[in-house]
């Protein structure tokens, strides 16, 4: 599913069709020309949203779903208050009840919503329980470039519908256990870095 959106309204219209309270304000001034779509599985749905103006998005996040978001672009969304950095995800701490962002003009996000309870189970069966201390005080994370790159090239197939479900999940795995990260930061309004 792909809608085209002209206001703020609009886009929070079509997040709340999908099952996402989100209230959404245009910052800057001018026609905003933006892109949701919706792609993915049942499982393993993939939401993607490009803009031409400042938005500011805020919400009620899904219990039990980890979204896991990435930046396309150079234009730097910034998360819970804080800019972020090129090669990173975000929106993934467990413990968050809202989200709250901004995508600047140009920004192009998608963000791959995991089940919470697959994921820990994934950890746990692969004995990898330090990134599940990761995604319980982290939000935003700091790759190593191949780990970015491949993520960001299976969230991207699996929007279009390549059925990666499991690739998508074990590669994030991977990507945020500590010894891959190159720094995380907390989701606490305007906090700053853990590492």
């Amino acid at each position: 599913m792909e809608v085209a959106f002209h206001s703020a309204p609009c886009l929070s219209n079509s997040l709340q069709a999908v099952g996402l309270e989100m209230d959404v304000a245009q910052l800057s001034r001018g026609r905003l020309e933006g892109s949701f779509r919706l792609g993915g599985s049942r499982h393993l749905p993939i939401l993607s949203i490009q803009t031409t103006q400042d938005l500011l998005l805020q919400g009620n996040r899904r219990p039990g779903v980890l979204p896991i978001s990435l930046n396309t672009t150079d234009q730097q969304p910034v998360v819970r208050g804080k800019e972020t950095q090129p090669g990173s995800l975000h929106g993934f701490q467990a413990v968050l009840s809202e989200t709250f962002f901004q995508l600047p003009a140009g920004a192009h996000i998608q963000a791959a919503l995991v089940s919470q309870t697959r994921f820990e189970q994934l950890a746990t069966a692969t004995g990898d329980h330090q990134t599940l201390e990761v995604i319980h005080r982290a939000n935003s994370a700091n790759l190593l470039p191949e780990r970015y790159d491949e993520i960001s090239a299976l969230i991207q197939a699996q929007l279009m519908g390549a059925g990666h479900d499991d690739l998508v999940e074990v590669a994030t795995l991977e990507a945020l256990s500590p010894h891959q990260l190159q720094g995380t930061a907390s989701g606490e309004l305007g906090a700053g870095e853990l590492d």
